[in-house]
């Protein structure tokens, strides 16, 4: 029996589902730690009580994924589900981000080593960071630039083609600012510089 589709209520979602060749199954190499996610299931509980859900994601809500891998897929689903149903604009979701990433690194235990390390160390080891969240995809990070106005540095987001959606693409520019401002760096800004199905490029500058 094929599981339920999502309903026309979560458009993004939905089109995003069904853009994958094995729907929510797709790239199943590609998890994500549970703590990524976990403010989409404690703050916006209501969208787990729909019955028509697909059991993935209603495991999800009910905490099937705590502190453990979960697929991918599944995270970037609901980060578009709630875009659907819970918050009108993308600048609302990108405000969520900023604020879900610094809840994140402040209550996690990735809280020490961040008010430990310097800006400059913190980036230097965003790959590990982001490999220590996710599987499957990798994030590259260039060399640190001192500028007149302070320091600079590229990353390079790669993923399988269709994995990440523009808008989380897009949304992980607050988070990525998120996590560098809490490593103490002041005048924090993260652009988004291009994006594919396959890669993304993001220039961090601060003081």
């Amino acid at each position: 029996m094929a599981a339920p589709e999502l309903s026309s209520r979560y458009p993004r979602a939905r089109a995003y589902v069904k853009s994958l060749q094995q729907g929510l199954d797709s790239f199943p190499e590609c998890r994500a730690r549970g703590e990524v996610f976990d403010d989409v299931r404690l703050r916006f509980p209501e969208i787990g009580r729909d019955p028509m859900l697909p059991g993935v994601i209603t495991g999800f809500f009910k905490g099937e994924y705590m502190n453990r891998w979960m697929p991918e897929v599944v995270g970037q689903t609901v980060n578009l589900m709630i875009r659907d149903v819970s918050l009108p604009t993308d600048d609302a979701l990108f405000k969520w981000s900023y604020e879900t990433s610094s809840r994140l690194f402040r209550d996690s235990p990735f809280r020490v080593l961040m008010k430990l390390v310097s800006p400059t160390l913190l980036v230097m080891g965003a790959a590990q960071r982001w490999s220590a969240l996710h599987a499957g995809t990798t994030l590259v990070a260039g060399k640190v630039e001192r500028t007149e106005d302070g320091s600079a540095t590229s990353g390079l987001l790669r993923f399988p083609g269709g994995l990440f959606p523009e808008l989380f693409l897009r949304a992980l520019a607050p988070a990525f600012q998120a996590a560098v401002e809490n490593a103490r760096a002041r005048n924090v800004t993260v652009v988004l510089r291009r994006s594919s199905s396959t890669d993304a490029e993001y220039r961090t500058t601060w003081r």
